[in-house]
């Protein structure tokens, strides 16, 4: 009876739980980072999806810069060994339609250097001379060519023998203006590109 009413006092029924806010008071959470430093991550964050997207754009659209800039520097190599051998047949030739062919051709790829020297200067692309040398393997086919010429002078068709030349140079120039073309992502440069080969195409007597 007597442990009855001591169980009946009051507060022998209160949850001890309730008074743990006094004991064991809950301590503020810190923040990991004060504002200063939240700032400082949100922006290095988005710097580095800045760069992360102008790397992917540079893998998808600005790859290949080091292919276009040879096949520049190809370009250049092949409208002056297609002006040279113009220039070696110009006192030789005896047909009029080669004269002719030999003559509109030069004409034509000297107009395409002054065009693709002046956009190369507007749009600030620079090769050394080291690019624009010809290497020994094209030095050697170019004294190929001329040895072949002075064959042909003696035996008397050295007009068949140019036209063959530099048509064929003409086809190569063809391959490196389409290389050009498949790699620029300029609408400027690819449409020199197609200009340039919409005209080798009239000399070469092909359709565009």
């Amino acid at each position: 009876m007597l442990m009855d009413q001591q169980n009946n006092l009051p507060g022998n029924n209160l949850n001890a739980n309730q008074y743990d806010f006094i004991m064991n008071p809950d301590k503020p959470k810190k923040n990991l980072f004060s504002g200063k430093q939240k700032t400082l991550l949100l922006v290095a964050g988005a710097l580095l999806i800045s760069v992360l997207i102008i790397v992917l754009a540079m893998s998808l659209f600005g790859g290949g810069g080091d292919d276009i800039k040879a096949s520049y520097a190809d370009l250049q190599k092949q409208q002056a060994e297609i002006i040279r051998l113009s220039d070696l047949g110009s006192s030789k030739m005896r047909d009029y339609n080669t004269s002719k062919f030999v003559i509109i051709t030069k004409l034509t790829i000297e107009s395409d250097q002054k065009t693709y020297a002046a956009y190369f200067k507007n749009k600030k692309i620079s090769l050394s001379k080291k690019e624009t040398t010809p290497t020994v393997e094209e030095k050697a086919a170019s004294a190929k060519r001329d040895s072949l010429l002075k064959s042909a002078e003696s035996t008397g068709n050295y007009d068949e023998t140019l036209t063959e030349l530099v048509k064929a140079q003409l086809e190569n120039y063809q391959k490196t203006l389409a290389n050009i073309y498949k790699q620029s992502q300029s609408t400027k440069t690819k449409e020199l590109a197609k200009n340039s080969n919409n005209n080798v195409n009239l000399l070469l007597g092909k359709s565009n």
